[in-house]
């Protein structure tokens, strides 16, 4: 975040390192010179906990969702973690009695529904 805030100084056309919110972007160390003397360095690499759960390594950003291969399985040990009337600001769900419908409800108001109107 601070090698992506930095880049904002250097004007849009110059690019001052590669960066993303995605891990395994950065392949190799790089120097962001801030001063003369002062360089910041950013290196490849996400340390997570060894006690992490999958569930806490997807909510920090460790794996990549492509990786997963039943993200629809995580999904009540994610909400656990995030409050609910933050989930209701952002995804317009008022109520649910679980993870699964919570996504039913989800596929509704987004229009994500198979054949039958059933949620996809």
């Amino acid at each position: 975040a601070v090698v992506s805030t930095q880049s904002g100084h250097y004007g849009r056309d110059k690019k001052c390192c590669k960066v993303a919110p995605l891990a395994g972007e950065t392949k190799v160390w790089q120097y962001v010179s801030l001063f003369r003397r002062v360089n910041l360095i950013d290196c490849p690499g996400v340390v997570s906990n060894t006690s992490d759960s999958n569930a806490d390594m997807m909510c920090k950003g460790v794996v990549r969702l492509e990786y997963v291969t039943n993200a629809a399985d995580y999904i009540e040990t994610i909400m656990e973690k995030i409050k609910p009337k933050y989930l209701t600001q952002a995804y317009k769900v008022e109520s649910w009695t679980n993870g699964e419908d919570f996504l039913a409800q989800m596929c509704k108001l987004t229009g994500k529904l198979l054949k039958k109107g059933e949620p996809d």
